[in-house]
């Protein structure tokens, strides 16, 4: 089961005190050119896609979709449904 959240503006700092202490300073100025909010919508659906296509292709039986809000209660209640003992968080780009 994978969740995909769109890029916001609640993770920006998070993402630019990443690009810093990776040293990859041009990623930082290049932060604002990243769609957020309901632009960043359908780009985590192509990006949801991707990674549904490329588990399926590695034999797994993967579903999954877009969550807007409140991610934590998003991933409890998958958590909840599939018995699932193990969470894998990924971040930018997204892509398994």
């Amino acid at each position: 089961h994978v969740l995909m959240q769109p890029r916001g503006d609640q993770d920006r700092l998070l993402r630019a005190v990443d690009d810093v202490a990776l040293g990859e300073l041009t990623d930082v100025v290049r932060e604002a050119e990243v769609p957020e909010g309901e632009s960043a919508v359908p780009p985590a659906k192509i990006a949801l896609e991707h990674s549904l296509q490329a588990l399926r292709a590695a034999g797994a039986q993967a579903v999954g979709h877009v969550v807007e809000n409140h991610p934590l209660d998003a991933v409890a209640a998958a958590v909840k449904e599939t018995g699932a003992d193990e969470v894998i968080v990924l971040t930018a780009p997204h892509y398994v």
